[in-house]
């Protein structure tokens, strides 16, 4: 995926957030920076990978910062869009890797990335700095809570998937993009990150057109884009199939 994709909607299967979100382009690499660029030095992370981009995005409205941001580097990150409106950035000047800047970026802000690894790489999910495990924010995002039209939504995709071994979440990860119809079922479905199996991928999008959610979709979500996030699961402690996939 290149460039700033339109805003969209978040479905996150196994274990992630579930909101209204944008997905932007990013990539996340080891901290570096100098004294000489004018900016706030950041200690590197063990782990991390060594690759720096040069920034230089001023101070302005967090979403707009955002964009800059996805401009710059390569990877999906998905924020929920309530959480940064009326925010404001701080400023990145400088060579730093993606996880840094992004860092940098969100200072003041009162939010932080967590940093999500999957067979896609590795991914940032904005989220509130004080942000309680099974909180729920209020506004658009309440559509998506566990209770509310997306949370049943996942739970029919979550048992559509489980009806097939090939499809069963826990070893691989996907991103798929499709749209609800208000009569609930699911449309446009398409592969925008593999498997890493084609006989799998072309089983995921099966998995999606048998789809039938028994409400119909509220005007908010119907005919929007949407993006769902198939992540690996440790069988320890994420959820499996043959368990309700409602808590994330």
């Amino acid at each position: 995926m290149t460039g700033n994709p339109a805003s969209v909607s978040v479905l996150a299967l196994a274990g992630c957030l579930i909101g209204l979100g944008s997905l932007t382009a990013m990539e996340s690499a080891r901290a570096q920076s100098t004294m000489s660029s004018g900016t706030r030095p950041t200690v590197p992370v063990a782990g991390e990978s060594t690759k720096l981009f040069d920034f230089d995005i001023p101070a302005q409205p967090l979403d707009a910062a955002l964009n800059r941001y996805a401009d710059v580097t390569g990877h999906p990150a998905l924020f929920p869009s309530d959480i940064v409106e009326g925010r404001v950035s701080s400023a990145v000047r400088g060579r730093y890797s993606a996880e840094a800047s992004m860092r940098l970026l969100l200072d003041g802000t009162g939010l932080v990335a967590d940093k999500r690894n999957s067979g896609l790489g590795q991914t940032f999910v904005l989220k509130k700095a004080d942000e309680k495990a099974g909180g729920q924010r209020g506004g658009m995002a309440a559509l998506f809570s566990a209770q509310g039209y997306a949370g049943l939504a996942q739970a029919r995709i979550w048992q559509a998937l489980c009806s097939d071994t090939r499809t069963a979440p826990g070893s691989y990860s996907a991103l798929l993009r499709f749209h609800l119809d208000a009569d609930g079922s699911i449309q446009g479905e398409r592969l925008l990150g593999s498997s890493g199996d084609a006989r799998r991928d072309s089983a995921l999008l099966d998995a999606l057109r048998r789809v039938h959610i028994e409400r119909s979709a509220p005007p908010a979500i119907a005919h929007q884009p949407l993006i769902m996030v198939i992540r690996p699961t440790d069988p320890a402690a994420g959820p499996q199939c043959g368990q309700d996939n409602s808590e994330f």
